[in-house]
């Protein structure tokens, strides 16, 4: 799954942003039956606020680099049930 959501960025001629291949794995991972987690996180580098989005299983990044967890803060819990649920 991993493989076909990179693949599928590359051959796409814009640039995609990490909460949308986010969002796309996410629904790839629960639709296989994977328990995933939505994270968005937020880092101040050099006064500057950066945001970023990111998938979890068990606890560990898929796709992205190990240390990301450390890097952002997350807000407080998976949100992928509250966007579920709005979108209900």
């Amino acid at each position: 799954m991993v493989n076909a959501v990179e693949n599928a960025t590359a051959i796409i001629p814009v640039s995609i942003t990490c909460l949308p291949r986010a969002l796309v794995m996410d629904a790839l991972l629960r639709s296989s039956g994977i328990a995933s987690v939505l994270r968005i996180g937020v880092a101040s580098v050099d006064g500057t606020v950066t945001a970023h989005a990111w998938v979890e299983v068990d606890g560990a990044p898929v796709a992205d680099r190990s240390d990301v967890a450390a890097t952002y803060a997350a807000f407080d819990g998976p949100i992928t049930d509250r966007i579920v649920a709005s979108m209900a």
